[in-house]
This record gives C-alpha cells, sequence and structure tokens, in this order.
C-alpha cells in the first residue's frame, strides 16, 4: 500500500528530497501493481471453489445435474448453470470479459 506524505511535509522538503519521495511513491504502486497481478492470477488458477463444504455442494450440483439430465428434464441446466458459478476461474473470467467489454462500449478503461 502506497504511503504518501501530507502535502505540508512536502512543502518543507528540498528538490531533492522531492525527487526522492516521487521515486519511492513510483516504486511502491509499481510493487502494489506486481503483488495485484500475482494476486488475479492465484484467483483465476483454480476451477474448483475453495473448501471442502464448497467443493461437496459443486460436486452435489453437478451430479443432481447429470440424473436430471438423464431423465430428460432440462432443468439439469439449473444445476451446471449453478455450479459454474461456484468456480472461481469461471467468474473471474466473465469478469475480466465483461469489463473488456464495457471499455470497448465507452466505459471507464
Amino acid at each position: 500500500m502506497v504511503t504518501r506524505k501530507t502535502p505540508e511535509e512536502m512543502q518543507k522538503m528540498s528538490p531533492e528530497e522531492l525527487i526522492a519521495e516521487i521515486n519511492r511513491v513510483d516504486a511502491e504502486i509499481e510493487q502494489d501493481e506486481k503483488i495485484l497481478d500475482a494476486m488475479s492470477g492465484y484467483i483465476m488458477s483454480s476451477w474448483t471453489p475453495y473448501g471442502t463444504g464448497r467443493k461437496f455442494i459443486m460436486f452435489l450440483l453437478i451430479i443432481f445435474g447429470i440424473i436430471s439430465l438423464a431423465n430428460g428434464s432440462y432443468f439439469s441446466l439449473l444445476f451446471f448453470f449453478i455450479a459454474a458459478w461456484m468456480s472461481p476461474r469461471i467468474v473471474a473470467e466473465c469478469a475480466y470479459a465483461l469489463g473488456r467489454l464495457t471499455s470497448i462500449f465507452g466505459g471507464s478503461k
């Protein structure tokens, strides 16, 4: 997290100290961006939810979906849809795609 000095503290600094402060803040911002990239990579790496209970619920939804599909019901699509939204990777990929889509149509960049 970037720590910055107050405007009063910066007014008391010499030009050399100001340049050093700017360089320090830039380095902290760059480090924070690397951490965020690593975190997003970690979040998007797993297809299964975190925790044994959530994995079990996802497994049950898939089993119910297969059973329902074998009985000829289209209700099984709901089970598969809910199970898919339990996956951190699918949710992250959809959020990323939605962000790219909104930036194409004039959203914030």
